[in-house]
């Protein structure tokens, strides 16, 4: 007999994981390797055929003692295809086997139809929940694993195959946030990785961090990498004495632990034994382990001397930050300190922002970084891998080092990583108030002189008007200047059409204007036009308001009339698909047969003829009205005037 505990678990009694809603692919494989080690495979799949019973066989004694001993041998592997396959397979799951099962191979094809049907239902929902995983809290990174790999094997079961690379960024997105950090130094490395190759860098991530937060690293709580990501390989979490049960230290006075658990003790002891071991301390590590933590534990370490030309790289950093006030060009002072937090509950502030040059490893080239916060209590700047990756620059770790380039690949950075951090030491131009007022670039110049062109200031430059004035070297004036292309962007000139239809009412121009300040006489307070493009005749009607029903009901007037008058049929209008034109408008058109062609949203030059015409109107029946002195009231009776005139004037 099998141990109750064992049968009861998620495991059979042959060793091989049961068939749940999820794990039919990965269950089928392990199932299949299991009957064919008893041998029971071919009764399965059917090469194993079952023999004809022997009374409905006509042969002798012999021949029909044989033909039992090979029915009686085929019922015995059928029974125990059968019993392997419905004790591996979970209690709820095993209705279609009961009712449907009288054979090992029913059984098998029965579990197939029901979990891996290949109908385009369950096509779409694979796909679904692909695209939308995410890892739950609680869980390990061992079952999410699984879990993506069992809708992957569900799909490539239908024939669905999609690729490395698309697999990849939708396992990085239903990563925690924990890992968003990660993924953006990664980029570079995991371009053209393979799936099994990236989850392995997952795996190795997340025990890195695991062994972060036991070295004391993390900000005293139960993170989401420690609760869920560390029991990756264990599948299930390991109990912990709850921190209120602890007391108090008696070294530190502070609950939560005890005094042999005390961080400050394994500190000091790790300081006392510095020179009874090679290497770093555990101290150390934890002092040591990322730009961030390193820089914020020297900031507050007043031992450490002060050094602007190192630049430390980390991921975790969401901003440049550098502490050296002369050395930052555009400054500008925060009307408020900005709080920056780092490991834990540290934090300092920023008191100004600006840009500044950094020097490539060959000291050729230079590259201004711009928005980078001015923290004086640093002792180094802080070069954020996370916010060099959206301006687009690539970071490769390779080997013992890492490298940072440009969008152009001429300017790079080599960093060797040493003692856990990636560091390089570059000389920022320091900016003095002499050199600050006579030696600006041109980049500077463009933005203090309200972003004028480059003629503008080359011209002012070379007039010698400011005695002594000097413009550096550098800039891009406008070529790549994002405020100059967000505000001087114009939209080009739409081309006049010149050709008009052949015949009347092919297509009829229309468009609302209004409404009046004031009603007019009958309460009129919008008018809508109706333009014909041969002949360029205008039609206008007085509304008291713009709802659909009304335009529906002078628009089967204006049909009615221009139909009668000048024989054709009305076959198209053209106008700005505003919601007047909706609804009954829309219906008495499509029961008409009348073609609605809408212009596209917010651009009112494709109605250009429409638009035209209200503005032509407008202009005749203001200065008629100004010199008539007539009352507002008559807005709408001048404009029809205006429209009257129009028709009879040459074009």
């Amino acid at each position: 007999m099998m141990d109750n505990n064992l049968t009861g678990s998620g495991r059979s009694r042959y060793g091989i994981e049961k068939l749940t809603e999820e794990n039919y692919y990965r269950w089928a494989w392990d199932c299949k390797l299991l009957l064919e080690e008893y041998e029971v495979w071919d009764v399965v799949d059917g090469t194993e055929k079952c023999p004809t019973p022997a009374a409905m066989v006509d042969t002798d004694a012999e021949d029909s003692e044989e033909h039992k001993k090979a029915e009686l041998e085929w019922t015995k592997k059928n029974r125990l295809a059968l019993r392997i396959i419905s004790f591996s397979v979970i209690e709820r799951l095993q209705g279609p086997i009961r009712m449907q099962g009288r054979t090992a191979k029913d059984a098998w094809e029965v579990l197939e139809r029901v979990h891996a049907s290949k109908n385009k239902q369950r096509k779409l929902n694979l796909l679904r929940s692909l695209f939308m995983l995410t890892m739950a809290p609680g869980s390990s990174l061992n079952d999410h694993e699984q879990k993506f790999n069992g809708l992957i094997e569900g799909l490539e079961g239908m024939g669905c195959v999609l690729g490395a690379e698309v697999l990849v960024a939708v396992y990085a997105n239903s990563l925690p946030k924990e890992y968003s950090a990660w993924l953006q130094g990664q980029m570079a490395s995991i371009e053209n990785a393979e799936v099994a190759e990236f989850t392995g860098m997952v795996r190795e991530e997340t025990q890195r961090m695991i062994n972060y937060e036991n070295m004391g690293g993390g900000n005293g709580g139960e993170s989401t990498i420690q609760s869920s990501a560390s029991i990756a390989t264990h599948g299930r979490k390991k109990r912990t004495v709850p921190k209120d049960s602890k007391g108090k230290c008696h070294r530190c006075g502070k609950p939560g632990h005890f005094a042999r658990e005390c961080k400050g003790k394994l500190l000091e002891r790790d300081d006392e034994d510095e020179g009874k071991r090679n290497g770093p301390s555990k101290g150390e590590r934890a002092k040591g382990f990322g730009g961030l933590a390193y820089s914020f534990q020297a900031a507050a370490n007043p031992t450490v001397p002060s050094c602007p030309d190192l630049w430390v790289l980390d991921s975790g950093a969401t901003d440049f930050m550098h502490p050296e006030r002369t050395c930052f060009v555009a400054y500008r002072p925060l009307e408020l300190p900005k709080r920056i937090h780092g490991i834990g509950e540290n934090s300092i502030n920023a008191v100004g922002i600006g840009d500044m040059t950094i020097h490539s490893d060959d000291g050729k080239f230079t590259r201004r970084i711009k928005d980078v916060l001015h923290v004086p209590k640093l002792k180094n700047g802080l070069f954020s891998i996370t916010r060099a990756t959206l301006m687009g620059w690539q970071t490769l770790f390779k080997g013992n080092g890492c490298t940072v380039t440009d969008q152009t690949g001429d300017f790079s950075i080599h960093s060797t990583i040493t003692d856990n951090l990636c560091w390089w030491k570059s000389r920022p131009q320091q900016i003095s108030a002499f050199s600050a007022a006579s030696a600006i670039t041109l980049d500077d110049w463009h933005e203090h002189l309200g972003h004028a062109s480059r003629n503008a200031i080359l011209n002012f430059w070379n007039s010698n008007r400011v005695e002594g004035l000097l413009v550096g070297n550098g800039g891009h004036l406008g070529e790549d200047c994002e405020p100059c292309a967000l505000g001087k962007h114009h939209r080009r000139p739409f081309n006049k059409v010149v050709v008009h239809r052949e015949h009347p009412l092919e297509l009829v121009h229309s468009d609302l204007c209004g409404k009046f300040p004031v009603p007019a006489l009958g309460d009129g307070l919008y008018f809508v036009t109706f333009i014909d493009d041969c002949t360029r005749h205008c039609k206008i009607y007085i509304l008291q308001n713009k709802e659909s029903a009304t335009l529906a009901r002078v628009f089967k007037e204006y049909q009615a009339w221009a139909e009668r008058q000048s024989g054709f049929q009305l076959k198209a209008i053209r106008t700005d698909g505003g919601g007047e034109y909706t609804k009954w408008m829309e219906a008495h058109l499509k029961d008409s047969g009348i073609d609605h062609q809408t212009t596209a949203p917010h651009t009112p030059e494709s109605n250009g003829v429409a638009e035209r015409m209200n503005r032509t109107l407008v202009e005749m029946m203001d200065p008629m009205m100004t010199r008539a002195r007539a009352t507002r009231k008559l807005r709408a009776q001048a404009v029809k005037t205006a429209c009257y005139i129009k028709n009879r004037l040459p074009t």
